[in-house]
């Protein structure tokens, strides 16, 4: 069953023996009371996996598994430039993964290129 928050308006509940277990006053809602009185919890799962340039407190936090500490905080290390990838997540901030178009065609992280240089195909 659906409760709409607002106008769920209990008075009273009871048991199957007709006994009184709570009472609300008129016009309140259980789960909204419950709504107001919960806090805020960190969510472990938004701490895991970060990719490079993410905050970090420990190299388990980072996707890389580096996070270079700095004085105030730590930041996720990702490949440095002309190392091989699997992905544009995988690199440096400021970089990207290419696909190289000769013998082996590895990928690697590569700079991103300035504005108004050439380019020769959509990365």
């Amino acid at each position: 069953m659906w409760i709409d928050e607002m106008l769920a308006g209990q008075v009273q509940v009871t048991d199957r023996d007709g006994a009184q277990i709570a009472s609300y006053a008129q016009g309140t809602s259980s789960t909204e009371h419950k709504r107001r009185t919960q806090s805020c919890k960190e969510v472990i799962a938004q701490s895991q996996n970060l990719l490079p340039g993410r905050v970090c407190d420990s190299n388990s936090q980072c996707k890389s598994q580096k996070c270079k500490m700095g004085p105030d905080w730590g930041s996720c290390e990702g490949i440095q430039t002309d190392s091989n990838c699997h992905s544009h997540a995988d690199c440096q901030e400021g970089n990207y993964c290419y696909n190289l178009n000769y013998w082996p065609y590895q990928s690697r992280c590569a700079a991103y290129l300035n504005e108004r240089m050439e380019c020769t195909e959509n990365a």
